[in-house]
């Protein structure tokens, strides 16, 4: 079963109000200049993507390939709010060879794995949740991993962000 963060419900209440706001603004619209409504719009537009979440980046790297595959594009760690849950986010540049079923996996520097999931997909943006119990600072590599044929395709360092 999947849990929210209320932080996530809070979010859907804000651009339910942003949505009413926007229809308030078409309703009106006669009456507001171009620009007026330009500047309304791009007021409801950051209010949307900025009011209720405030995301912490701890941790962030640059995807490496290896000998045989090319991976490139960035994975950063957020934390929202201050909360325990953690997301990793691949970038929007993000892109992989992907010839086999591959899976996201953090591994510490002892050979350890936590699997975060099956690679959503080989070229953008996506994200895997972080289970509260790792330690980003032992597990601190993120790879892109073929178990059948027990290889990796690229990974990334997470290093602090201060």
């Amino acid at each position: 079963m999947t849990h929210r963060n209320p932080i996530s419900y809070m979010a859907i209440a804000g651009l339910a109000l942003v949505g009413i706001y926007a229809s308030i603004l078409v309703a009106f619209s006669g009456a507001l200049t171009s620009a007026q409504l330009d500047q309304a719009r791009a007021t409801t537009v950051e209010f949307a993507t900025n009011a209720f979440v405030r995301e912490d980046v701890p941790r962030a790297g640059s995807f490496v390939g290896t000998d045989e595959f090319t991976i490139s594009g960035e994975a950063v760690v957020l934390s929202t709010d201050g909360s325990a849950q953690r997301t990793l986010r691949f970038t929007e540049d993000f892109r992989t060879d992907r010839s086999s079923r591959v899976e996201v996996v953090l591994r510490a520097e002892n050979g350890n794995i936590v699997s975060l999931g099956d690679l959503q997909l080989a070229i953008g943006r996506q994200q895997y949740e972080i289970p509260e119990t790792v330690d980003l600072s032992v597990f601190n590599q993120v790879q892109i991993w073929d178990f059948r044929a027990n290889q990796s395709f690229g990974s990334a360092t997470l290093n602090s962000v201060d």
